[in-house]
Protein backbone atom coordinates (compact mmCIF):
# COMPACT_ATOMS: atom_id res chain seq x y z
CA UNK A 1 0.00 0.00 0.00
CA UNK A 2 1.41 3.37 -0.97
CA UNK A 3 2.07 6.02 1.61
CA UNK A 4 -0.14 9.10 1.32
CA UNK A 5 2.37 11.59 2.70
CA UNK A 6 3.51 12.84 -0.73
CA UNK A 7 -0.08 13.79 -1.51
CA UNK A 8 -0.35 15.63 1.78
CA UNK A 9 2.91 17.46 1.10
CA UNK A 10 1.73 18.28 -2.43
CA UNK A 11 -1.50 19.77 -1.08
CA UNK A 12 0.43 21.82 1.45
CA UNK A 13 2.81 23.01 -1.25
CA UNK A 14 -0.09 23.96 -3.50
CA UNK A 15 -1.76 25.83 -0.65
CA UNK A 16 1.48 27.70 -0.08
CA UNK A 17 1.71 28.63 -3.75
CA UNK A 18 -1.90 29.84 -3.79
CA UNK A 19 -1.29 31.91 -0.66
CA UNK A 20 1.76 33.50 -2.25
CA UNK A 21 -0.17 34.23 -5.45
CA UNK A 22 -3.02 35.73 -3.43
CA UNK A 23 -0.61 37.93 -1.47
CA UNK A 24 1.19 38.96 -4.64
CA UNK A 25 -2.09 39.86 -6.35
CA UNK A 26 -3.21 41.87 -3.34
CA UNK A 27 0.12 43.69 -3.33
CA UNK A 28 -0.20 44.37 -7.06
CA UNK A 29 -3.80 45.58 -6.74
CA UNK A 30 -2.98 47.97 -3.90
CA UNK A 31 0.09 49.27 -5.75
CA UNK A 32 -1.62 49.78 -9.09
CA UNK A 33 -4.86 51.18 -7.70
CA UNK A 34 -3.97 53.15 -4.55
CA UNK A 35 -6.42 55.36 -2.71
CA UNK A 36 -9.21 55.19 -0.17
CA UNK A 37 -11.98 52.60 -0.10
CA UNK A 38 -15.28 53.80 1.40
CA UNK A 39 -17.03 51.05 3.37
CA UNK A 40 -19.83 52.87 5.25
CA UNK A 41 -21.93 56.00 4.78
CA UNK A 42 -24.65 57.95 6.60
CA UNK A 43 -26.73 61.04 5.85
CA UNK A 44 -27.00 63.93 8.29
CA UNK A 45 -30.50 64.45 9.78
CA UNK A 46 -31.20 67.32 7.34
CA UNK A 47 -29.93 65.27 4.39
CA UNK A 48 -27.46 67.96 3.33
CA UNK A 49 -24.25 66.18 4.38
CA UNK A 50 -22.98 62.68 3.73
CA UNK A 51 -20.42 61.07 6.03
CA UNK A 52 -18.23 58.18 5.01
CA UNK A 53 -15.67 55.90 6.55
CA UNK A 54 -13.17 53.46 5.13
CA UNK A 55 -9.49 52.68 4.83
CA UNK A 56 -6.38 53.58 2.91
CA UNK A 57 -5.39 51.06 0.25
CA UNK A 58 -1.59 51.05 0.49
CA UNK A 59 0.68 47.98 0.88
CA UNK A 60 1.78 47.29 4.43
CA UNK A 61 -0.47 49.92 6.00
CA UNK A 62 -3.82 49.76 7.72
CA UNK A 63 -4.94 53.36 8.12
CA UNK A 64 -8.54 54.43 8.27
CA UNK A 65 -10.24 57.49 6.81
CA UNK A 66 -13.21 59.72 7.67
CA UNK A 67 -15.01 61.85 5.07
CA UNK A 68 -17.64 64.57 4.99
CA UNK A 69 -19.25 65.62 1.71
CA UNK A 70 -21.84 68.10 0.55
CA UNK A 71 -24.66 65.73 -0.45
CA UNK A 72 -25.92 68.09 -3.12
CA UNK A 73 -22.71 68.69 -5.02
CA UNK A 74 -20.39 65.91 -3.83
CA UNK A 75 -17.80 68.47 -2.73
CA UNK A 76 -15.41 67.11 -0.10
CA UNK A 77 -15.69 68.96 3.21
CA UNK A 78 -13.40 66.82 5.34
CA UNK A 79 -10.88 64.04 4.83
CA UNK A 80 -9.09 62.85 7.95
CA UNK A 81 -6.86 59.87 8.64
CA UNK A 82 -7.35 57.63 11.69
CA UNK A 83 -5.35 54.72 13.08
CA UNK A 84 -7.51 51.78 11.90
CA UNK A 85 -10.19 51.18 9.23
CA UNK A 86 -13.53 52.88 9.91
CA UNK A 87 -16.46 50.41 9.95
CA UNK A 88 -19.41 52.54 11.06
CA UNK A 89 -20.55 56.17 11.05
CA UNK A 90 -23.55 57.93 12.66
CA UNK A 91 -24.76 61.51 13.06
CA UNK A 92 -26.23 62.91 16.26
CA UNK A 93 -29.91 63.96 16.02
CA UNK A 94 -28.98 67.65 15.66
CA UNK A 95 -26.30 66.84 13.08
CA UNK A 96 -23.54 68.62 14.98
CA UNK A 97 -21.67 65.48 16.02
CA UNK A 98 -20.44 62.60 13.89
CA UNK A 99 -19.47 59.34 15.57
CA UNK A 100 -17.09 56.99 13.79
CA UNK A 101 -16.28 53.45 14.90
CA UNK A 102 -13.11 51.68 13.85
CA UNK A 103 -11.20 48.44 14.27
CA UNK A 104 -8.92 46.30 12.15
CA UNK A 105 -10.71 42.97 11.84
CA UNK A 106 -7.94 41.55 9.68
CA UNK A 107 -5.32 42.00 12.37
CA UNK A 108 -4.84 40.26 15.70
CA UNK A 109 -4.78 43.69 17.35
CA UNK A 110 -8.51 44.15 16.86
CA UNK A 111 -8.88 47.13 19.20
CA UNK A 112 -11.82 49.38 18.47
CA UNK A 113 -12.03 53.12 18.96
CA UNK A 114 -14.90 55.56 18.67
CA UNK A 115 -14.25 59.15 17.67
CA UNK A 116 -16.61 62.12 18.00
CA UNK A 117 -16.21 64.80 15.34
CA UNK A 118 -17.38 68.40 15.48
CA UNK A 119 -19.24 68.64 12.16
CA UNK A 120 -19.51 72.48 11.85
CA UNK A 121 -15.83 72.91 12.79
CA UNK A 122 -14.82 69.80 10.80
CA UNK A 123 -12.38 68.57 13.42
CA UNK A 124 -11.93 65.77 15.94
CA UNK A 125 -13.58 66.59 19.25
CA UNK A 126 -13.05 63.52 21.43
CA UNK A 127 -11.99 59.87 21.33
CA UNK A 128 -13.81 57.22 23.36
CA UNK A 129 -11.33 54.50 24.24
CA UNK A 130 -11.65 51.10 25.85
CA UNK A 131 -13.40 48.97 23.23
CA UNK A 132 -11.79 45.56 23.15
CA UNK A 133 -13.05 44.73 19.66
CA UNK A 134 -13.79 46.48 16.41
CA UNK A 135 -16.91 48.65 16.60
CA UNK A 136 -19.71 47.28 14.42
CA UNK A 137 -22.40 49.95 14.70
CA UNK A 138 -23.31 53.18 16.51
CA UNK A 139 -26.58 54.69 17.71
CA UNK A 140 -27.34 58.08 19.28
CA UNK A 141 -30.23 58.49 21.68
CA UNK A 142 -32.98 60.84 20.39
CA UNK A 143 -31.76 63.67 22.66
CA UNK A 144 -28.16 63.14 21.51
CA UNK A 145 -26.88 62.82 25.08
CA UNK A 146 -26.00 59.13 24.87
CA UNK A 147 -24.11 57.12 22.26
CA UNK A 148 -24.45 53.34 22.09
CA UNK A 149 -21.33 51.69 20.69
CA UNK A 150 -21.83 48.13 19.48
CA UNK A 151 -18.95 45.69 19.26
CA UNK A 152 -19.11 41.91 18.69
CA UNK A 153 -19.90 40.85 22.26
CA UNK A 154 -21.12 43.92 24.08
CA UNK A 155 -22.61 47.41 24.07
CA UNK A 156 -21.28 50.47 25.87
CA UNK A 157 -23.40 53.55 26.59
CA UNK A 158 -21.42 56.81 26.59
CA UNK A 159 -22.24 60.31 27.74
CA UNK A 160 -21.46 62.36 24.64
CA UNK A 161 -20.84 65.71 26.36
CA UNK A 162 -18.07 64.46 28.66
CA UNK A 163 -17.04 61.24 26.95
CA UNK A 164 -17.83 59.29 30.12
CA UNK A 165 -18.82 55.61 30.05
CA UNK A 166 -22.28 55.42 31.67
CA UNK A 167 -23.10 51.74 31.42
CA UNK A 168 -22.09 48.49 29.78
CA UNK A 169 -24.84 46.07 28.85
CA UNK A 170 -24.22 42.39 29.68
CA UNK A 171 -21.85 40.59 27.33
CA UNK A 172 -23.05 37.98 24.85
CA UNK A 173 -20.73 34.95 24.98
CA UNK A 174 -21.91 33.34 21.71
CA UNK A 175 -24.04 35.75 19.69
CA UNK A 176 -22.42 38.52 17.67
CA UNK A 177 -24.06 41.88 18.21
CA UNK A 178 -24.87 43.42 14.87
CA UNK A 179 -27.03 46.51 15.24
CA UNK A 180 -28.71 48.67 17.86
CA UNK A 181 -31.09 51.61 17.78
CA UNK A 182 -33.10 53.67 20.23
CA UNK A 183 -36.87 53.86 20.16
CA UNK A 184 -38.33 57.29 19.42
CA UNK A 185 -38.88 58.07 23.13
CA UNK A 186 -35.27 57.15 23.98
CA UNK A 187 -36.34 54.79 26.76
CA UNK A 188 -35.50 51.53 25.02
CA UNK A 189 -32.49 50.24 23.09
CA UNK A 190 -33.41 47.61 20.49
CA UNK A 191 -30.53 45.20 19.80
CA UNK A 192 -30.33 42.59 17.06
CA UNK A 193 -27.78 39.79 17.23
CA UNK A 194 -26.41 37.57 14.50
CA UNK A 195 -26.20 33.84 15.07
CA UNK A 196 -22.86 32.13 15.34
CA UNK A 197 -23.03 29.16 12.97
CA UNK A 198 -20.43 27.32 15.08
CA UNK A 199 -22.90 26.68 17.89
CA UNK A 200 -26.62 26.29 18.55
CA UNK A 201 -27.32 29.97 19.08
CA UNK A 202 -30.10 31.23 16.81
CA UNK A 203 -29.70 34.97 17.21
CA UNK A 204 -32.26 37.22 18.84
CA UNK A 205 -33.79 40.67 19.11
CA UNK A 206 -33.58 42.26 22.54
CA UNK A 207 -35.21 45.30 24.14
CA UNK A 208 -33.11 46.89 26.89
CA UNK A 209 -34.14 49.61 29.34
CA UNK A 210 -31.80 52.47 28.40
CA UNK A 211 -31.85 53.94 31.91
CA UNK A 212 -31.36 50.82 34.04
CA UNK A 213 -29.75 48.38 31.61
CA UNK A 214 -32.40 45.76 32.39
CA UNK A 215 -33.57 43.34 29.69
CA UNK A 216 -37.25 44.09 29.01
CA UNK A 217 -38.07 41.71 26.16
CA UNK A 218 -36.43 38.96 24.12
CA UNK A 219 -37.40 37.25 20.86
CA UNK A 220 -35.19 34.37 19.81
CA UNK A 221 -34.82 33.09 16.27
CA UNK A 222 -35.44 36.03 13.87
CA UNK A 223 -31.77 36.45 13.01
CA UNK A 224 -30.90 32.76 12.75
CA UNK A 225 -27.74 32.26 10.67
CA UNK A 226 -27.88 35.93 9.72
CA UNK A 227 -25.29 37.33 7.35
CA UNK A 228 -26.54 40.92 7.51
CA UNK A 229 -29.45 42.48 9.37
CA UNK A 230 -31.27 45.80 9.33
CA UNK A 231 -33.91 47.27 11.62
CA UNK A 232 -36.50 49.88 10.67
CA UNK A 233 -36.35 53.29 12.34
CA UNK A 234 -39.42 52.51 14.46
CA UNK A 235 -37.96 49.20 15.61
CA UNK A 236 -40.97 47.29 14.29
CA UNK A 237 -39.42 45.46 11.33
CA UNK A 238 -36.30 43.33 11.13
CA UNK A 239 -34.75 42.51 7.77
CA UNK A 240 -32.51 39.45 7.74
CA UNK A 241 -30.13 38.28 5.02
CA UNK A 242 -29.41 34.64 5.87
CA UNK A 243 -26.11 32.89 5.26
CA UNK A 244 -27.25 29.59 3.70
CA UNK A 245 -29.25 30.91 0.75
CA UNK A 246 -28.63 34.71 0.72
CA UNK A 247 -32.43 35.19 0.72
CA UNK A 248 -33.88 38.28 2.40
CA UNK A 249 -36.64 37.82 4.97
CA UNK A 250 -38.75 40.34 6.87
CA UNK A 251 -39.82 39.77 10.46
CA UNK A 252 -42.66 41.78 12.02
CA UNK A 253 -41.39 42.20 15.58
CA UNK A 254 -44.78 43.36 16.85
CA UNK A 255 -46.75 40.35 15.59
CA UNK A 256 -46.39 36.66 16.33
CA UNK A 257 -46.15 35.61 12.69
CA UNK A 258 -43.49 33.76 10.65
CA UNK A 259 -41.03 35.85 8.60
CA UNK A 260 -41.84 36.67 4.98
CA UNK A 261 -39.32 35.89 2.24
CA UNK A 262 -38.79 38.57 -0.40
CA UNK A 263 -38.58 37.65 -4.07
CA UNK A 264 -35.22 36.04 -4.83
CA UNK A 265 -32.63 37.65 -7.08
CA UNK A 266 -31.48 35.12 -9.65
CA UNK A 267 -27.75 34.52 -10.23
CA UNK A 268 -26.70 37.25 -7.79
CA UNK A 269 -25.34 37.15 -4.25
CA UNK A 270 -26.99 39.79 -2.06
CA UNK A 271 -24.43 41.02 0.47
CA UNK A 272 -25.92 44.04 2.28
CA UNK A 273 -29.43 45.24 3.11
CA UNK A 274 -30.97 48.48 4.44
CA UNK A 275 -34.53 49.54 5.24
CA UNK A 276 -35.87 52.96 4.28
CA UNK A 277 -36.81 55.26 7.20
CA UNK A 278 -40.52 54.46 6.80
CA UNK A 279 -39.86 50.74 6.35
CA UNK A 280 -41.62 50.58 2.98
CA UNK A 281 -38.54 49.83 0.88
CA UNK A 282 -35.71 47.41 1.50
CA UNK A 283 -32.54 47.94 -0.51
CA UNK A 284 -30.21 45.00 -1.11
CA UNK A 285 -26.81 45.29 -2.77
CA UNK A 286 -24.90 42.43 -4.29
CA UNK A 287 -22.84 41.13 -7.16
CA UNK A 288 -22.30 38.38 -9.68
CA UNK A 289 -19.32 37.31 -11.73
CA UNK A 290 -19.49 38.07 -15.43
CA UNK A 291 -16.48 36.63 -17.16
CA UNK A 292 -13.40 38.25 -15.64
CA UNK A 293 -15.39 41.15 -14.19
CA UNK A 294 -17.82 41.61 -11.31
CA UNK A 295 -21.22 43.26 -11.82
CA UNK A 296 -22.73 45.17 -8.87
CA UNK A 297 -26.38 46.14 -8.45
CA UNK A 298 -28.82 47.33 -5.79
CA UNK A 299 -32.38 45.99 -5.77
CA UNK A 300 -35.36 47.76 -4.21
CA UNK A 301 -38.07 45.58 -2.69
CA UNK A 302 -41.57 46.69 -1.72
CA UNK A 303 -41.77 45.38 1.85
CA UNK A 304 -45.55 44.98 1.65
CA UNK A 305 -45.66 42.85 -1.51
CA UNK A 306 -42.19 41.33 -1.35
CA UNK A 307 -41.66 42.13 -5.02
CA UNK A 308 -38.70 43.91 -6.61
CA UNK A 309 -39.82 47.40 -7.61
CA UNK A 310 -36.58 48.71 -9.10
CA UNK A 311 -32.87 48.16 -9.69
CA UNK A 312 -30.03 50.63 -9.36
CA UNK A 313 -26.96 49.71 -11.38
CA UNK A 314 -23.51 50.66 -10.23
CA UNK A 315 -20.34 49.68 -8.48
CA UNK A 316 -21.76 49.46 -4.97
CA UNK A 317 -21.78 47.07 -2.06
CA UNK A 318 -24.15 48.63 0.47
CA UNK A 319 -26.64 51.44 0.68
CA UNK A 320 -27.86 54.15 3.06
CA UNK A 321 -31.15 56.03 2.72
CA UNK A 322 -31.54 59.77 3.10
CA UNK A 323 -33.80 60.88 6.01
CA UNK A 324 -36.76 61.45 3.66
CA UNK A 325 -36.19 58.12 1.89
CA UNK A 326 -35.96 59.67 -1.60
CA UNK A 327 -32.19 59.32 -2.06
CA UNK A 328 -29.79 56.45 -1.56
CA UNK A 329 -26.02 56.58 -1.15
CA UNK A 330 -23.70 53.84 -2.43
CA UNK A 331 -20.08 53.49 -1.34
CA UNK A 332 -18.17 52.27 -4.38
CA UNK A 333 -16.58 48.83 -4.03
CA UNK A 334 -13.69 50.00 -6.19
CA UNK A 335 -15.17 53.15 -7.64
CA UNK A 336 -16.89 56.39 -6.65
CA UNK A 337 -19.49 56.93 -3.95
CA UNK A 338 -22.74 58.10 -5.54
CA UNK A 339 -26.11 59.42 -4.39
CA UNK A 340 -29.04 58.32 -6.55
CA UNK A 341 -32.76 59.04 -6.69
CA UNK A 342 -34.59 55.98 -5.36
CA UNK A 343 -37.43 56.13 -7.89
CA UNK A 344 -35.67 57.22 -11.07
CA UNK A 345 -32.14 55.96 -10.48
CA UNK A 346 -30.74 59.33 -11.61
CA UNK A 347 -27.39 60.22 -10.04
CA UNK A 348 -27.71 63.30 -7.87
CA UNK A 349 -24.03 63.65 -6.98
CA UNK A 350 -20.73 61.80 -7.04
CA UNK A 351 -18.61 62.24 -3.94
CA UNK A 352 -15.18 63.75 -4.48
CA UNK A 353 -12.17 61.97 -2.96
CA UNK A 354 -9.10 64.07 -3.47
CA UNK A 355 -5.90 62.15 -4.20
CA UNK A 356 -3.09 61.86 -1.70
CA UNK A 357 -0.41 64.51 -1.96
Amino acid sequence: MRAKKPLVFSCLALAGVLLCVSSAWKQYWHTQFPGHVVTCVAFSPDGKTLAGGGYLRVPGRSEGAVFLWDAGSGRQLLKARVATPVRSVAFSPDGRLLATGSGDYAEARDVGNVALWDVPARRLKRTLRGHGDGVRSLAFSPDGKTLATVFPNGIDLWETSAGRLKRTLPRHPTAWLAQALYTADGKTLVVATEADVSDDNDGAVEWWDAATGALKRLIEGPSEHAYTITVSADGATLGVLRRPDRRVRLWDLQADTPPRALKAVENYEVEHIALSPDGRILAGSGMRNKGMSVVHSTWLWDTQTGQIEGTLEGNSRLAAFSPDGTQIAHPGADGPTNIQNVRTGATRATMDIRPER
